[in-house]
């Protein structure tokens, strides 16, 4: 079921792969411990102990790694934490930009409906002055014409 050799190599860890490994040795000692009878161990001879030593070693070397595993996942869960972090402060930093971008854009556009509406008054005054003038221009034409031409 379990090999006797323990090898501390260094690998990826993968928790799915591992952790089912230490949870079925781990039930396997205790099985095979609470099995044997304290005066039953020295018939067994060295055999036992070997195996109990070699399970050991196991488990130790897979507590090793898993170790490993949750410290360097902890380094990189406070990386991603920075990162989030400064991922957030950036689109605080963005969300204020174009609030204030819209803002502007909002006077920008009032200011051009004054300006619009400027314009029209200004354009209108302008045809007003324009009938005046054409008025006044043919009103004194029919007065001289009036006065000097038709007597």
């Amino acid at each position: 079921m379990f090999g006797l050799k323990a090898e501390c190599t260094p690998r990826k860890i993968r928790w799915r792969d591992d952790l089912p490994t230490i949870c079925d040795t781990k039930k396997f000692l205790c099985v095979l411990w609470g099995s044997i009878e304290p005066w039953n161990i020295s018939c067994f001879g060295g055999n036992v102990i070997r195996f109990l030593l070699s399970a050991c070693i196991l488990l130790w070397c897979l507590n090793s790694r898993l170790t490993h595993t949750y410290s360097q996942l902890l380094r990189e869960n406070e990386v991603l934490q920075t990162d989030h972090k400064n991922l957030k402060t950036l689109l605080n930093n963005s969300k204020l930009e174009q609030t204030r971008l819209e803002a502007e854009f909002s006077k920008l556009k009032e200011q051009y409906q004054q300006l619009d509406i400027t314009s029209t008054k200004l354009n209108n005054q302008c045809e007003v002055c324009e009938h005046y003038a054409n008025f006044h221009n043919w009103y004194h034409c029919n007065i001289y014409k009036s006065v000097f031409v038709d007597p």
